[in-house]
């Protein structure tokens, strides 16, 4: 495949056997990049916001006390 320049917004990418060209439009691509890159940005928002919520029950009284019950759950399982 050879890459053709045909200006800012278009790459022409031509085939071999020289039957077909296929244009891309540059702008279009780097549209969608944008909105990809903005949508990643969320979720990556999103994740530490959860992260941080998982945090603060973790280290609350409720969340420390649970911690323990669970520990001593386990072990009475293996014994039964």
């Amino acid at each position: 495949m050879a890459l053709q320049s045909l200006g800012d917004r278009d790459i022409a990418i031509v085939k071999n056997t020289g039957e077909k060209e296929v244009r891309v439009h540059l702008q279009k691509a780097l549209s969608e990049l944008e909105i990809s890159q903005l949508q990643i940005q969320q979720l990556m928002l999103e994740l530490e916001r959860a992260k941080n919520t998982i945090d603060v029950m973790g280290n609350d009284l409720f969340g420390k006390v649970r911690s323990q019950w669970l520990k001593i759950k386990k072990m009475f399982a293996r014994t039964a």
